[in-house]
Parts: C-alpha cells; sequence; structure tokens
C-alpha cells in the first residue's frame, strides 16, 4: 500500500473503524514501516480528531430527516421512470457481443453451404453436368415449340430486318 493510499484511509475510514481488518492490518504494517506516514498520523491524531474526542454531538433537526427521505424518494422516481424507458430500450436493442457471434455464425454457415455446394458439385463427373445443361436447353425449346403448335421455331432475327422495320 502506498503513502497516499494509507493517509487517505488515516483520515477517513481508519479512525473510524470503518475498514476491513486486512486493510486496518495493511495500514498498521505501513505505518510501522514509514516513518512520514507514522508522523502524518500522529499530526492527524492531533489536530483533527483529538480536539473533538469529547464533543457532543449534536442531533439534527427532525425536519432535516424528513427533507431527507424526501429527496431520496423524489429521486427513486426518477429513476424508476427513467429505468421504464432504459428497461424498455434495452429489450429492443442488441448487445454488440450478441451482435457479434450472431454475425460470425451466420458467416459460417453460408461459408458452409457454399463449400457443401462446391464440393457436390464437384464430386459430379463433368459430363453429367454438361448432360444436365443439355437437358435443360431441350427443354426450354420444346416449351416454345409447344407454344407455336410444333410449328417452325424461327427465332433468329435478321438484322436488316430488324433495323428496316422502323
Amino acid at each position: 500500500m502506498n503513502c497516499d493510499k494509507v493517509q487517505e484511509l488515516l483520515l477517513t475510514d481508519y479512525p473510524d473503524g470503518e475498514i476491513t481488518v486486512d486493510t486496518r492490518e495493511q495500514v498498521e504494517r505501513h505505518l510501522f514501516a514509514c516513518a512520514r506516514c507514522r508522523e502524518f498520523e500522529r499530526a492527524a491524531r492531533q489536530t483533527a480528531f483529538e480536539p473533538f474526542k469529547d464533543a457532543e454531538g449534536i442531533p439534527p433537526p427532525e425536519s432535516l430527516w424528513y427533507r431527507i427521505k424526501d429527496t431520496i424518494a423524489e429521486e427513486r422516481d426518477k429513476q424508476s421512470s427513467a429505468n421504464v424507458f432504459t428497461r424498455l430500450k434495452r429489450s429492443f436493442s442488441i448487445k454488440r457481443p450478441v451482435f457479434v457471434l450472431s454475425t460470425a455464425m451466420l458467416i459460417l454457415i453460408i461459408a458452409a453451404s457454399v463449400t457443401t455446394l462446391l464440393m457436390s458439385h464437384r464430386q459430379s463427373n463433368p459430363q453429367d453436368v454438361v448432360n444436365d445443361y443439355l437437358e435443360e436447353q431441350i427443354q426450354y425449346l420444346a416449351y416454345f415449340d409447344e407454344e407455336n403448335g410444333g410449328t417452325n421455331m424461327d427465332y433468329v432475327v435478321n438484322i436488316e430486318d430488324y433495323f428496316s422495320s422502323e
């Protein structure tokens, strides 16, 4: 424990006995080892504590306690109304770690899906892929042939006919 912390405790919680046993032992070990803090403790005791040792405590007026109680109640009411909005806001907001985790999971799922799709295409025979494509094209053209009643499928447009039709 450093001198500044010990001196702060010597002026606040140490004389009142408001510190833990462990902290009290640390302060006393420091005082045993540090002459400067022992002198500070002696001076603080003589000037700040001993003159008031036998002083009688003056009880505060009862109205003070009522004002304190009212102030605490007002603050609690303000906080509770603010807490309603805060809780509502929190219920609709996504925490950053949740967002990051969900985004990472989504990326992993997409990557796994794409990898699986690519692997399934690689494992198939290239000739099967070509045959599937040709079969799709034949079905597509057959659809148009059926629409025209099985007649001529003249889909090629002569460029000269196109520009001269205007």
